[in-house]
């Protein structure tokens, strides 16, 4: 035998000998083929398969490919094979991109389209106070239509779930007494979320619209002090205004219309020519009697931009730092599961996940604090600690799914991880950023999502909305890190096994 080949007969693979044997030998055993080809030594080639980046300048004495010399036109005859790759690992590429798009960036805009199409499932309340016949003078017994008794024909109008209640039947629905009692009640489901936004027509606007023609010394009419739109912007800030109120804007000026073109000049005339009184010489009394417009109570209001930050787009910032921080262990990973038994190493990668992530939630609150955002309005002084743990949890349930996800796509290719970010983040925003109320029913998946949770979470500390779903989203969140950290050992020890089954494959072929 020659002597170079007796060089290299010490390491080379044995075919009799068994695949435990050879990883015994050479010193590859649990998960440190599986962080390592990863994040270490491998570097992905045209095919994608993976080559070890720190022997790629050494020579290899069984190596006896022959490459086609070097040519400066890529349409060498030379260069044929080399062609085919481009072409088939193009149209790979393309195929690959194209599934993207019309998987998850179509999930994405679908959030956005043909809205109107679900308005079915918006629901609003209407609160009409008044009753339709309204006695305006006992003495004569002056009986005219409401200023509202048109209302639910301009309701009609616009296809949404409308809950519509006269006083008695509210009264009944709901245990109250007293109109006080009714607007207060009104408020409170607002703040519950039961409805959107209410529209609430309080008592009386007829009798003082009546009064303020006849007589000078009346109180002007006020359109506003009888018809009040219930509305919280801090349930969703980005949408709420421009997708949702415009409903009732749109009903005020359906009835503003009517009132002034229809509703006033029939009453005005009734009263001079039926009822036989003189209407008010006043011009302020008549200018005033001619506005029609509805009160607008933002009960939870959305004032400071800068919490746009925290609770919206921030959260995707948050979502991509338990991402980065599972790559920057990578190398430690590999050495760690050389010296460590497999139960102490899986107790070793939790530990660090779950203490980065503390403090990585405390770095992502505090650049919040920096910025002068109260914390007090929903939680008083603790407010700030429970942002804190609150992201902390968010932390763990994304940064699981996203470490178990992580390991899998390496064991087809480091290259498709961008694939993952990109699908994960469109996942999550896609039935968060948007009223899931105006999307198709399949968007309800996001009610599982760590950003769905965290966001619903957000707006209760910062806008001091109601908090009947906080229970639900600390069990989400805490589910998905129980889910995470189970999976973790399962996942692992696959990978583990795919991976080592490519160093094995790499090493009988070297």
């Amino acid at each position: 035998m020659s002597s170079s080949s007796s060089e290299i007969e010490p390491t080379a693979y044995n075919n009799m000998e068994t695949d435990e044997e050879y990883c015994r030998r050479n010193d590859i055993h649990d998960l440190s083929s599986v962080v390592g080809d990863a994040f270490s030594q491998s570097v992905p080639d045209i095919d994608g398969q993976t080559t070890d980046s720190s022997k790629e300048l050494e020579p290899n004495p069984k190596d006896n490919r022959v490459f086609p010399p070097s040519s400066g036109s890529f349409f060498s005859p030379n260069l044929q094979g080399q062609r085919k790759k481009v072409f088939l690992k193009f149209i790979f590429t393309n195929c690959l991109l194209a599934i993207i798009c019309f998987t998850m960036f179509v999930l994405f805009w679908g959030a956005l389209y043909d809205t109107s199409k679900y308005l079915h499932k918006v629901k609003l309340l209407v609160v009409i106070q008044e009753p339709p016949l309204v006695i305006l003078d006992n003495n004569s017994s002056i009986v005219v239509p409401s200023i509202s008794s048109a209302l639910p024909t301009f309701i009609n109008k616009i296809p949404c779930d409308w809950d519509i209640y006269n006083a008695s039947s509210f009264q009944t629905k709901f245990h109250v007494n007293t109109p006080q009692q009714i607007n207060d009640k009104v408020i409170d489901l607002i703040y519950d979320e039961k409805y959107w936004f209410a529209i609430n027509i309080k008592p009386n606007a007829t009798e003082t619209l009546f009064e303020s023609l006849i007589s000078d010394t009346a109180p002007l009419f006020n359109s506003t002090l009888f018809n009040q739109v219930v509305y919280e912007t801090g349930r969703d800030p980005a949408n709420l205004k421009s997708t949702i109120l415009p409903f009732a804007q749109g009903i005020e000026e359906y009835y503003e219309t009517f009132y002034t073109l229809n509703y006033l000049p029939a009453l005005m005339t009734n009263i001079t020519q039926i009822y036989r009184y003189t209407l008010t010489g006043n011009a302020r009394h008549i200018t005033a009697a001619g506005n029609y417009n509805y009160e607008y109570y933002d009960h939870r209001p959305f004032t400071d931009r800068i919490l746009l930050a925290p609770t919206q787009i921030g959260v995707v910032y948050c979502l991509l730092l338990t991402f980065f921080q599972f790559l920057l262990y990578g190398p430690l990973h590999v050495e760690m599961a050389k010296v460590l038994r497999p139960a102490n190493g899986l107790l070793y990668r939790i530990a660090m996940s779950w203490f980065t992530f503390f403090f990585a939630s405390l770095f992502f609150c505090t650049t919040t604090a920096i910025f002068q955002v109260d914390f007090n309005k929903s939680f008083g002084r603790g407010g700030f600690i429970v942002y804190w743990m609150s992201t902390w949890l968010f932390m763990l349930a994304a940064g699981g799914a996203n470490e178990n996800a992580v390991m899998l796509v390496i064991t087809v290719g480091p290259q498709y991880l961008g694939f993952w970010i990109l699908s994960f983040v469109i996942l999550n925003i896609a039935p968060s950023f948007f009223p899931l109320a105006l999307n198709n029913n399949v968007y309800r998946y996001g009610y599982m999502m760590p950003v769905h949770n965290a966001i619903d979470i957000y707006r209760v500390i910062f806008f001091d909305v109601s908090k009947h779903k906080m229970g639900r989203n600390y069990g989400i969140l805490v589910a998905l890190i129980a889910l995470n950290t189970a999976l973790l050992p399962f996942v692992s020890k696959y990978a583990g096994k795919k991976l080592k089954k490519k160093a094995l494959a790499a090493a009988k072929q070297s």
